[in-house]
């Protein structure tokens, strides 16, 4: 079920995706979020199918996740986000924190990481996410399919051949989408997809503007990885 709430900080609704157990939990959540001037449309689920639908007919701008479900785990939901809607930031919220679980989800692609104790927290932490993002919807939909592969280490003529375009065509994607982007090189465009959530924090072959070569680019090109909001 979709549910509107009204802040006062933003005129268009950010449309939020929970993925929690407990409906009161995940009505703390987006109420937290109003209160605090978000203006937001929101749906719970709790389930793997439910989530892929809500993803796909919902299309979330941010998805705030419990770190433990009884059937479907962030990590897996991290997972399924890189196939089916890359880029979209994902914020988990854990009771205690085990820096193990968090460590690996931030380097799955998770955005933060905020403790319930301390949701007054979640508003600037959500507000971070959707900044740093702003760029991509700059994109078309080709420009981001062909920087993806880019940052997976494929040449020009790799990706020109998964798409069936011609090289000239794919370099001009890649150009054109890194200048709407701002980045000067390949280099910039890799940490810019890690720290946003479009390849997971691992290292990568990452090729030179050439596309004929490649270096390891790793994994520190992220954020502190036990960036978490509970300051």
């Amino acid at each position: 079920m979709l549910k509107l709430l009204r802040g006062t900080a933003s005129p268009a609704p950010v449309r939020i995706l929970v993925l929690h157990d407990c409906a009161v939990a995940a009505d703390r959540l987006t109420r937290e979020l109003a209160r605090g001037g978000t203006s937001l449309l929101s749906q719970r689920v709790n389930s793997e199918a439910g989530f892929l639908q809500a993803v796909r007919a919902f299309g979330p701008d941010l998805v705030l996740a419990a770190a433990t479900l009884a059937n479907f785990s962030a990590r897996t939901a991290l997972q399924l986000l890189q196939t089916q809607r890359p880029g979209t930031p994902v914020i988990l919220i854990v009771e205690t924190l085990d820096d193990e679980m968090a460590v690996g989800c931030l380097r799955a692609g998770a955005e933060n990481v905020v403790l319930e104790s301390n949701l007054g927290r979640l508003g600037p932490a959500l507000q971070r996410a959707l900044s740093v993002r702003q760029p991509l919807r700059r994109l078309s939909r080709r420009q981001l399919q062909v920087l993806r592969l880019v940052t997976e280490g494929l040449t020009s003529k790799e990706v020109a051949a998964r798409f069936g375009l011609s090289v000239k065509t794919v370099e001009s994607h890649r150009s054109s989408g890194m200048r709407r982007l701002g980045l000067a090189d390949v280099t910039e465009l890799v940490r810019y997809a890690v720290r946003v959530g479009l390849i997971p924090q691992t290292g990568r072959m990452v090729p030179d503007m050439k596309g004929a070569s490649g270096r390891r680019v790793a994994a520190s090109t992220h954020q502190n990885p036990l960036q978490v909001a509970d300051d």
